[in-house]
């Protein structure tokens, strides 16, 4: 059993941190904002937003590490990827999410999977897939309604030195009936107004 399952919850995020140090600085050759892959700004995303019982979706899964962060905090994970952006890592990905009993791995295109999901039926929906502004944008047209309306939306690479079009069109999205908050390894999450 791992350490961090014994320590007081309010230690959580701390061991955590921990844990995935060798996470801290994720290898990425298509970002060049030096913060956009550590792991402590997706483990504060989870710490401030996520709920044990959450089954989330992750779309864009390529090298399983954000599932490995997402399946400490949610009941379920269901990852997404067709990986054509990163056809080598198919079989790695694989390994890593088959030590992971919470965590579901669906090879193929997020814009058809996406009709196997009711409205309204999960908790938290993490888009890091293509990072264009259209392509963002039909992702969270997508997958939006899929979230419950106490969930949150969220995903990757908010980031205007490289990715202006998630900008764009994560501001297009939230209009006036969502907040925005941002974290340093460039995670963004929209969370209903009411």
């Amino acid at each position: 059993m791992d350490n961090y399952r014994l320590v007081p919850w309010f230690m959580k995020a701390a061991v955590l941190k921990e844990k995935f140090k060798d996470l801290k600085r994720i290898p990425n050759p298509v970002n060049s904002y030096p913060e956009a892959n550590r792991a402590d700004g997706l483990i504060d995303l989870c710490e401030e937003n996520f709920l044990s019982h959450f089954k989330m979706v992750e779309v864009g899964t390529a090298i399983g590490s954000s599932a490995r962060i997402f399946s400490e905090y949610c009941a379920s994970v269901i990852t997404i990827d067709n990986f054509e952006y990163l056809p080598d890592t198919v079989i790695d990905t694989k390994r890593t999410i088959e030590e992971l009993p919470n965590v579901f791995l669906l090879v193929g295109d997020s814009r058809k999977i996406v009709n196997r999901f009711m409205v309204n039926s999960i908790d938290a929906v993490y888009i890091d897939a293509r990072h264009g502004y259209e392509d963002c944008k039909i992702d969270l047209a997508l997958w939006g309604p899929k979230v419950k309306l106490t969930g949150v939306i969220c995903g990757h690479d908010y980031n205007k030195l490289d990715w202006p079009g998630v900008i764009q069109a994560v501001h297009e999205y939230a209009g006036d009936k969502f907040t925005l908050k941002t974290y340093q390894d460039t995670s963004w999450v929209l969370r209903r107004k009411w």
